[in-house]
């Protein structure tokens, strides 16, 4: 799947990473690797590729801060859960969060009494 990707392409890694695609590499002779917009080589693991950025979204995600909860690819667009009421979004993405950003920047919060033992 990475030696098919091309320029100007938006890539999701394993690790929830999304990055549009600046210049593709070769590397040891088969491999391709992409760089970012920042030229930083990428060596996650790519598991989508798509020139259209909705492809990537994923449920759990958050786009433009409300959580997605449902994705249509047919007619490109996602769904979004905002103060509990959905919102349709096509083509005006501002940010994305992924599922596993989300993760591991949230801080866990344990109240004392939680840990003890009765």
């Amino acid at each position: 799947m990475i030696d098919k990707l091309q320029v100007g392409e938006y890539c999701r890694t394993s690790d929830g990473r999304i990055f549009k695609v600046s210049e593709v590499v070769k590397f040891g002779g088969i491999n391709y690797i992409p760089k970012d917009e920042n030229k930083t080589l990428i060596v996650s693991a790519i598991v989508k590729h798509s020139f259209n950025i909705i492809h990537l979204i994923e449920e759990g995600d958050y786009v433009n801060g409300s959580i997605v909860v449902e994705i249509f690819y047919g007619d490109p667009s996602v769904i979004v859960e905002n103060y509990g009421e959905e919102q349709i979004l096509k083509n005006y993405i501002k940010s994305i969060v992924t599922k596993e950003q989300f993760e591991n920047i949230s801080y866990k919060v344990e109240k004392e009494w939680m840990k003890k033992k009765y």
